[in-house]
């Protein structure tokens, strides 16, 4: 592990600094791309998830904090909601008219 990353994690951990919590966010977020195999793409989910969680919670005022963790939670969301949303939307248009 370098120093810096290892810097950023105990800044995070410890003060809960919001500027390693985003470093360490982009970090994971560019690996997420760039990994080239080397690392286990779900262990990079989890890890952005959890710096976007901090940053969070760290920086709950920050525009970039509530960003970061939009951009990890809205498409699970996103698909959960789709689910429960009828193949066909005019289904549910006829199902209310058909209602008396």
């Amino acid at each position: 592990m370098t120093p810096e990353l290892r810097d950023r994690l105990e800044r995070a951990a410890d003060e809960s600094d919001p500027d390693a919590w985003s470093d360490l966010y982009h970090f994971f977020e560019s690996a997420r791309g760039s990994s080239d195999g080397l690392l286990d793409p779900d262990l990079v989910d989890a890890a952005a998830f959890g710096a976007a969680e901090g940053l969070f919670r760290a920086g709950v005022d920050s525009c970039q904090s509530k960003k970061a963790w939009l951009i990890q939670v809205l498409p699970g969301m996103l698909g959960r909601v789709r689910a429960l949303l009828p193949d066909d939307p005019g289904q549910t248009r006829r199902a209310r008219r058909s209602q008396p």
